[in-house]
């Protein structure tokens, strides 16, 4: 199995659980816009709005392309004020492994450990730091190696994918 696949598959379904518990520990939502559900017997909280799942879902498609292709190097969950100003940054570094420290029947089960071990931390962190009431809106920023932002500005597929 290539291992950049597996690595695509596998922090794109971090990613989207990781986005999720953000916008409701951080109270961007509404509790009521979110159902109680379960990821690696971890029980997590998913949004329900169409327009918010399809966000997320299309970022999630861009997401796992870029991994899938070695491009990205960084996903920022940014949370915005009212104004469009950034009051919260989420950041995650994206490591793909070599085909040498990719262990198969290891990685879903580091996979749960870290996702479990971020749930723990998110909770713990709105637990002591009041939601902000600024909290207005999210974005997902992708940062990606200098040659492939250049060739993204002229990619249809991924123009499709977004609009």
């Amino acid at each position: 199995m290539e291992v950049c696949k597996v690595a695509a598959d596998i922090y794109s379904e971090f990613m989207e659980v990781a986005i999720n518990i953000i916008l409701y520990w951080r109270n961007v939502y509404p509790a009521g816009a979110f159902e109680k559900g379960k990821i690696y017997n971890i029980p997590v909280h998913i949004a329900v709005h169409p327009e918010v799942q399809s966000y997320i879902e299309n970022c999630i498609k861009i997401i796992h392309k870029l991994i899938e292709n070695n491009e990205v190097e960084q996903v920022v969950i940014c949370i915005f004020d009212r104004t469009l100003k950034p009051i919260e940054q989420f950041i995650f570094d994206i490591k793909i492994p070599t085909i040498h420290t990719l262990d198969e029947n290891n990685c879903f089960l580091d996979v749960e450990l870290a996702l479990r071990s971020f749930c723990l931390k998110i909770a713990t962190f709105s637990g002591i730091i009041e939601p902000d009431p600024l909290a207005f809106c999210f974005a997902v920023q992708l940062h990606t190696k200098e040659s492939t932002g250049a060739a993204l500005a002229f990619n249809e597929d991924v123009a499709d994918e977004t609009g």
